[in-house]
């Protein structure tokens, strides 16, 4: 997605009127809509849990973001900043 494009969504998002309906799509829900097994999707959550847990979790917490430069789900660790 370009610069511009990723702007443009912004901006129709902060427009948003209290007629609009917003989703909320979970890691879950989008594994079952990939899938459409609900028991499949929770063992492959279960398994990145496990993952994100040993691999990602040393003194943060584990996460899993959309790099919207390439497009792609990253794993992280999320770290709270020292302002907070």
């Amino acid at each position: 997605m370009s610069k511009k494009k990723q702007e443009e969504a912004l901006e129709k998002m902060m427009r948003l009127d209290e007629k609009d309906e917003i989703y909320q799509l979970t890691l879950k829900g989008l594994l079952y809509l990939s899938t459409g097994d609900d028991e499949l999707s929770r063992e492959i959550l279960d398994k990145i849990e496990l993952y994100l847990r040993r691999n990602h979790a040393k003194g943060g917490h584990p996460g899993i973001v959309l790099n919207l430069d390439t497009n792609n789900f990253e794993f992280v660790t999320l770290k709270h900043s020292e302002d907070e």
